[in-house]
């Protein structure tokens, strides 16, 4: 800890500006920076203290929320809404009122502040922040149907020749593609300004946190900001130098909300991916209008390392008197050190950042050895109570008293299974068990009802709960023992909900929370049962159109506002002229079972005859099938036969909200009792409309008319009498439409006067850049409602988030080095895949860039065709795409097709009735760019030789990410350019040639296949360990680690060292390693440690030339839990006997 000691100064007119804090919001800006700019002879500066944990300063019904979660407490509670009710919140009044546009992520929450003097006029202002580096002030009022309006002002913060930082930059891919300002600003209201931290990195590589200090009405940085964030303690912990440990913002992630208290602004800091040397951060500035001063430094651990502070994005708290809580995550624990180190640990600090007590759970060790941060959740203080609330990844709840927190009860042996459960031995209110909730990614909320006081628990894998506050005999207030209700929804993915809750008073609660599966929903906050509303509702309107993990809404003024990667998006009470209309139905019944009694029901023509629902299918069309033509996929009504499966045009409008960019909208139908056109309407979202003549051929006419398209021919249908022997047709059509705007709906003509009928099976959409055209992927709950393979089957939602995948979230290649895609942020049956059909997909331009890779896999066996990359110069680079079967031809193929690498293995499908145990793979290929040229996008197989080619993802790499730090092989004919045993002696490339091992190849041995770094000769194609953690995502049910490696300037007895598994469970298995010398001493010994030769070569290199002598390659297996899922391994930080090297790593 900072052994400096500053004092706490107070300025005499503090009490006067925090009254003035009212006033801000009612009177014009003249008015007040006539008492408050700092700029003006005569005026007077100070920050407010202590104004947000009373109640947010309001006028004329209006509520200013200032900070995260509302107040200091974080209670995330607003009491003060009365527009929105339980009553109006439904999808008739309520929904999306506008979505603006932003330049990057919003990892931030929104802040709100009413009757802003902004350009001469007030306004209600909501302020958002991006990762890059960028505050945006918008208009809360608008309701905007046909685009959002410019932003009331916007201001960059990056300073000229500086760039936000690159996610490669900091090897650390939580937030791709750039990091900039990711904790949630704070608004001092009495001075008007706004404090917050950004990143940012220089042409040098040089690294920047700093804290700015704007002025809200403007966006214009105030006198003396920003501040570039520098601190030192003394300490011997990582990173240390001469007995102090300095902030180096390399390794210190700045994600927790800042905290304003104590007239001063307290920032935390916590890690990149646990990359070391990192430490768990709390600094404090003080601010005077002119120019900031750092007041006071604490480090969590400064004679250790770890502990960073990140709260799944959740603020520091505060209570009334000052005193500062924060929850730590995985870090070294030694609380009786002259120094403590505090890692998994609940904290106070006095408001100088003095230790004052901290509660660490009997667990501490394990939780640190699981990787399952107790601080990955923020604290709550309950706003009557001396008590605090939290939790972590491990998913216990804990209630504390602030008073006397509990510190930390030594058990012996914690971890073993005896010990896991228990909840007696810490000394505090009230412990969980583990698991009683999911991880905890965020910070619970708080409300006092009319008969009860609640609080509300969110976390990953489980439904939202609210539990009852209830005093025991001691007169303590603890959580009821179950909880008082939860959400319908079961489960929630990673990152889980985010509480907030709006009510007037006691009256009128809502729950508010963002669903990662890309949906905001509503419940009644007494009884959350009670679902009052989701976007997803109407997807038609509402929807969002993206997912931030950890995000949280804010509620205010009859508004909530969800922060997403693309956009600011608010929802509120809809204006009844702007209300949407009911949703549009199929009205015709077109398709009959040919072996039950609902021929009767069908009536496709108005004659009594219909489609065959068995003819359709030997014809390739089922429910829920994908429909392939003419580039494009159509979804088949998913419904059985005997029920509406058509819109039979009658002038109905039917949404589509596609999107920019698509260039052909088309109709897969037919018409009924003669070929007949009519007017149908394109409506676009700015208002305008493109009338074009809408026709279809007869249904039992051939050949087409209108310029259709045939589809599908069937040799009969049913009718009133059974089947009956007429050839009926599927006809396809289109138009094309302007690429610069956005669809809203389609208007289908009006019903003809004669007896002929149009109907309409499925509209699709074909843009610039492809859009999805399949659904891949089910919950476990409703596996009937997707259709990967046109057989019924699809990936299962659970076992993709048991493997770690999620929406929206960033999925791993070979580790944070490796290649780095964006998983669809689609939920459970939504499309989420490309089926090809030459469509051309978009790719992020990347200088550089050396591979365009692919994450997909087929059905209906192993499937491949012509592909292109299309270059920024016009160029184009044909090659071939293929992926293997998705379930490996039914378990009968023995390994990938096409070099396909496995990037997922699941243990089940999902098939219409339930699970079906049949493994399925997602596999990933890659094509070799050409140098010097820059990819635009790629244009995937317009055929393929057999079955369906799906692709879920494409990412670029680049020559500069490997992920490798040794080079060890070279070139025979430039031996000095490969340096594997630091002597500058190499393998030889061709002498790995001659026995079978090419770069990138399958090499398998002992029963696993690995594949050979990828790498030219020269560049750098090992693992030399120095405690890297590589991820490997999806790998459940595995029996061994299996390594290719060796050992440079070891002995007889090999060299050694330590690995770490991780599993997705968050539990850890440290296994020994150990890798025989790569020439054997010369031949002098055998191989030690069990190892087994993979590779023998007849020489090595020197800079100097070919050496005669054998090189070896070695094959190791370390043992692994067959009953987990392996997330990742940390090769060994400390070598013994030499040095470790592994070239390829496989799961067995």
């Amino acid at each position: 800890m900072n052994q400096a000691r500053f004092s706490r100064q107070q300025h005499p007119l503090l009490g006067l500006l925090t009254l003035l804090a009212l006033a801000t919001t009612l009177l014009p800006g003249p008015f007040v920076s006539a008492w408050l700019h700092p700029q003006r002879p005569g005026a007077h500066w100070a920050i407010t203290t202590r104004q947000s944990q009373a109640k947010a300063p309001r006028s004329s019904g209006h509520t200013a929320v200032l900070t995260y979660k509302n107040d200091n407490w974080r209670s995330g509670q607003n009491t003060t809404e009365t527009l929105l009710t339980p009553g109006n919140v439904n999808a008739q009044t309520f929904g999306k009122r506008v979505a603006y546009p932003v330049d990057g992520q919003i990892y931030t929450q929104p802040l709100y502040v009413p009757n802003l003097n902004v350009n001469g006029a007030l306004h209600n202002v909501v302020f958002v922040a991006t990762e890059h580096d960028s505050i945006y002030a918008f208009d809360a009022d608008t309701q905007a149907t046909n685009g959002a309006p410019p932003p009331l002002w916007h201001v960059n913060y990056l300073l000229p020749g500086e760039t936000t930082v690159a996610w490669e930059d900091v090897a650390c891919g939580d937030t791709v593609p750039e990091i900039g300002i990711t904790g949630t600003p704070v608004i001092d209201l009495a001075t008007r300004t706004m404090f917050f931290v950004t990143f940012s990195e220089n042409s040098s590589g040089q690294f920047f946190d700093r804290l700015h200090a704007i002025d809200i009405s403007t966006g214009r940085e105030r006198p003396g900001s920003p501040v570039v964030v520098r601190a030192s303690v003394p300490g011997q912990g990582a990173g240390s130098q001469n007995g102090s440990v300095s902030f180096d913002p390399r390794y210190e992630r700045q994600r927790a909300a800042l905290l304003l208290a104590n007239g001063q602004i307290y920032i935390a800091w916590g890690s990149f991916c646990d990359n070391m040397p990192y430490h768990g951060w709390i600094i404090s500035y003080a601010y005077d209008g002119s120019s900031f001063r750092q007041t006071h430094a604490f480090n969590v651990t400064p004679d250790g390392a770890g502990a960073g502070v990140w709260h799944g994005g959740g603020g520091l708290a505060a209570d009334s008197e000052g005193n500062i809580y924060f929850i730590s995550g995985n870090g070294d624990f030694e609380p009786s050190a002259p120094r403590p180190s505090l890692g998994d640990s609940f904290v106070k600090l006095s408001p100088d950042l003095r230790l004052l007590d901290y509660f660490a759970p009997f667990n501490q060790e394990c939780l640190g050895e699981a990787d399952a941060d107790l601080g990955s959740g923020g604290p709550l203080l309950l706003p009557s109570y001396p008590e605090l609330i939290g939790g972590g990844k491990e998913g216990r709840i804990y209630v504390l008293d602030t008073n006397k927190l509990g510190q930390f009860t030594t058990v012996s042996q914690p971890c073993t299974e005896a010990n896991r459960r228990r909840t007696d031995l810490d000394q505090v209110l009230q412990e969980t068990p583990p698991s009683t909730v999911g991880g905890l990614y965020g910070t619970p909320a708080y409300w006092r009802s009319a008969n009860a006081e609640y609080v509300y628990v969110s976390s990953v894998g489980h439904p939202t709960l609210a539990y009852r506050l209830q005093r025991n005999s001691k007169g303590q207030v603890l959580l009821s023992p179950t909880p008082s209700s939860q959400t319908p929804e079961r489960s929630f993915l990673f990152s889980g909900g985010n509480p907030s809750l709006s009510s007037n008073g006691t009256s009128n609660g809502i729950l508010w929370l963002i669903d990662p599966g890309g949906a905001l929903r509503a419940y009644d906050a007494t009884n959350l049962s009670h679902e009052l509303y989701s976007s997803a509702q109407d997807p038609d309107y509402d929807t969002l159109d993206s997912y931030v993990k950890f995000s949280t809404p804010t509620i205010a003024d009859g508004r909530v506002f969800v922060p997403t990667k693309t956009t600011l998006t608010i929802y509120g009470l809809l204006n009844k002229s702007s209300a949407p209309p009911p949703p549009v139905t199929y009205n015709n019944v077109g398709i009959s079972d040919d072996f039950t009694q609902n021929v009767q029901a069908a009536n496709y023509d108005g004659l009594g005859y219909s489609y065959s629902a068995t003819a359709l299918a030997q014809a390739g069309i089922t429910p829920g099938a994908s429909v392939l033509c003419n580039g494009l996929a159509f979804i088949w009504p998913d419904l059985p036969a005997g029920v509406k499966d058509n819109y039979q045009a009658n002038g109905q409008t039917i949404p589509l909200n596609s999107g920019p960019g698509v260039t052909l909208v088309a109709f897969l139908g037919s018409a009924t009792q003669g070929s007949t056109s009519g007017t149908a309407r394109i409506n676009y979202s700015d208002g305008s409309t493109q009338p074009f003549t809408l026709g279809l051929t007869d249904w039992t006419t051939s050949p087409p008319a209108f310029n259709n398209k045939l589809v599908a021919t069937m040799s009969y249908r049913n009718g009133p009498g059974g089947q009956q022997p007429v050839t009926v047709y599927l006809f396809y059509t289109d138009v094309t439409v302007d690429p610069s705007k956005t669809i809203k709906s389609v208007t289908l003509p009006p019903e003809p006067s004669g007896p002929s009928r149009l109907h309409i099976f499925a509209i699709a959409t074909k843009g610039l850049y492809g859009s999805y055209n399949n659904i891949g992927v089910s919950d476990d709950h409703l596996p009937a409602q997707a259709n990967f393979d046109n057989a019924g089957h699809s990936y299962s939602l659970q076992a993709l988030q048991q493997a770690g995948i999620n929406p929206g979230d960033n999925a791993f290649y070979r580790g944070v080095s490796g290649v780095v895609f964006q998983w669809p942020n689609a939920a459970a049956s939504q499309l989420n895949n490309y089926i090809a059909t030459g469509q051309t997909l978009p790719v992020a331009p990347q200088k550089n860039a050396s591979l365009l890779a692919f994450l997909g896999a087929a059905s209906g066996g192993p499937s491949y065709g012509t592909a292109y990359v299309n270059y920024s110069d016009g160029s184009r680079q044909p090659f071939t795409l293929g992926f293997s079967d998705w379930t490996l031809n039914e378990g009968k193929a023995r390994e990938p097709s096409f070099g396909n690498g496995i990037f997922v293995t699941l243990p089940y499908r999902n098939q219409p009735t339930g699970q079906e145990f049949v493994k399925t793979y997602i596999f990933y290929a890659e094509v070799a760019l050409q140098s010097g040229k820059t990819v635009k996008s790629v244009t995937l197989p317009a055929t393929v030789n057999q079955g369906l080619l799906h692709v879920f993802a494409v990412a670029t790499k680049t020559a500069e990410d490997s992920p490798y730090n040794n080079a060890g092989t070279s070139d025979d004919s430039n031996p000095q350019a490969a340096n594997f045993d630091g002597t500058g002696a190499s393998y030889s490339a061709q002498a790995l040639a001659a026995v079978g091992i090419f770069p990138w190849q399958p090499f398998t041995y002992n029963g696993v296949t690995f594949s050979w770094p990828n790498v030219a000769s020269g560049a750098n194609n090992n693992y030399l360990a120095s405690g890297q953690t590589l991820l490997l995502s999806g790998n459940a049910h595995k029996t061994a680690l299996a390594l290719l490696g060796a050992a440079d300037h070891s002995d007889a007895s090999g060299a050694h060292g330590q690995v770490l598994v991780r599993y997705s469970d968050g539990s850890a298995q440290p296994l020994p390693l150990c890798l025989s010398d790569w020439t054997l001493g010369g031949g002098s010994f055998a191989p030690s440690c069990g190892n087994s030769i993979a590779i023998v070569t007849a020489y090595y290199n020197r800079p100097s030339g070919p050496q005669l002598q054998r090189a070896y390659v070695f094959y190791a297996e370390l043992p692994l839990d067959p009953e987990k899922t392996v997330k990742s391994i940390t090769l060994p930080t400390t070598v013994l006997g030499g040095h470790l090297h592994v070239f390829a790593i496989a799961l067995k």
